[in-house]
């Protein structure tokens, strides 16, 4: 869709493993919240074809959930994010709108 951005990235454990099938949500957003992906037993996930703007995402998994993460999404645009969990720490080292950013 024309005129319309990406997020992708990846949730891994505190010993940079990937993680499968956590749930990452988009909390907030233009017209976008509460939308889910699961991740990949890669750790990856990725929403496609929303609409510029300011969004949150959040990871959560079995025991662990990261904080909200912001990120800027912009037209013809990937916002690549990573996500770190741990059962018992929760590392906000996430990225941002000023991580990779490649052209679709």
């Amino acid at each position: 869709m024309a005129g319309t951005g990406s997020i992708k990235g990846v949730v891994r454990d505190a010993g940079n493993r990937p993680i499968g099938e956590v749930a990452v949500m988009i909390v907030s957003g233009p017209s976008h919240s509460d939308i889910a992906a699961l991740t990949s037993p890669d750790g990856s996930f990725a929403f496609s074809q929303l609409r510029p703007g300011r969004y949150a995402i959040q990871a959560r998994g079995d025991r662990a959930a990261s904080e909200p993460i912001p990120l800027n999404v912009r037209a013809a645009k990937v916002a690549f994010v990573q996500i770190w969990l741990d059962a018992d720490v929760v590392d906000d080292r996430q990225g941002s709108d000023e991580d990779s950013v490649d052209e679709l």
